[in-house]
């Protein structure tokens, strides 16, 4: 009954901001993706796209589209990301041991900021198996302010590099990754 009265409110439509924000995160710190430094601006998110796109040479068409999936399934808000790997898998049509290596190889890959090696990607939460034997998905934080830094030092574009530049200054944020 608790949880009816989350999740309806009095007119016994379905309240969706209660249902948000009760929704149980496993325990992840937040993670959120450095906003514009300047209004009409790129933001983390976009720039993190564009290096892992543009930038970043990943050897395999399946790495750079696993990460992009990932970054775009991200929530600017608190950075939550956590899809399965089937769900990964039927997005970027491969299979789920592919998406386990790109993962993987993105795990293994960092990139140094202000003096600090800070991983392109860390998996935050490992899934647990259930009761009934499935398994939960892995809760992923991206690293934002590596691939960020990344773009500022090697995009070809003046553009994309100071945007890059003024967010990686302006952020005091601590990377959680």
């Amino acid at each position: 009954m608790i949880g009816e009265e989350l999740f309806f409110n009095s007119d016994g439509n379905v309240d969706v901001e209660a249902m948000w924000d009760e929704r149980e995160t496993r325990n992840v710190p937040p993670n959120p993706p450095p906003p514009a430094a300047q209004p009409r601006w790129l933001d983390g998110k976009c720039i993190a796209q564009i290096a892992v796109s543009e930038c970043i040479n990943c050897r395999s068409w399946h790495a750079q589209a696993v990460m992009r999936f990932l970054i775009d399934s991200a929530n600017r808000k608190n950075g939550a990301c956590y899809p399965s790997n089937e769900t990964i898998a039927q997005a970027v049509h491969c299979s789920e041991r592919t998406v386990q290596r790109a993962t993987r190889w993105w795990c293994g890959r960092a990139y140094k900021v202000n003096g600090e090696i800070i991983p392109f990607l860390s998996i935050a939460v490992k899934g647990r198996e259930r009761s009934d034997g499935t398994k939960e998905s892995n809760a992923y934080h991206i690293g934002w302010l590596p691939l960020i830094a990344f773009a500022r030092d090697h995009h070809y574009r003046l553009r994309v590099r100071r945007h890059a530049a003024s967010i990686v200054k302006t952020t005091n944020v601590k990377c959680v990754a």
